[in-house]
């Protein structure tokens, strides 16, 4: 009975540590995910917008429009980005949960 005490809670210490690992990722994984499309991707499409209107009137060169463009695509790329890490910690969390209801059924 001691030992099965004993294994009980290294099973849910580990459980704890786990849970608490992934959470700290998902987290992240949101708090980077609000900032980019909240600060950083609205700001790259303005400078994108602002380097085609220059563009247009004859103020800038095609490169510059370009680099904008890319710019864009690279942000909008880190939100797809951090969009799959936070999937990924939800499907982790899952699973640990899923995998520790199983070893814990009689």
């Amino acid at each position: 009975r001691t030992q099965a005490r004993a294994d009980a809670d290294a099973l849910r210490l580990r459980l704890m540590q786990e849970t608490a690992e992934i959470r700290s990722r998902l987290v992240q994984a949101i708090a980077e995910q609000q900032s980019l499309t909240t600060k950083v991707v609205p700001a790259a499409r303005e400078a994108l917008r602002l380097h085609q209107e220059e563009f247009a009137a004859g103020m800038a060169d095609l490169p510059a429009v370009l680099d904008s463009q890319r710019a864009v695509i690279d942000v909008e790329s880190q939100v797809l980005t951090s969009r799959l890490r936070a999937a990924e910690a939800v499907i982790d969390l899952h699973a640990l949960l899923n995998g520790f209801a199983t070893s814990t059924q009689p």
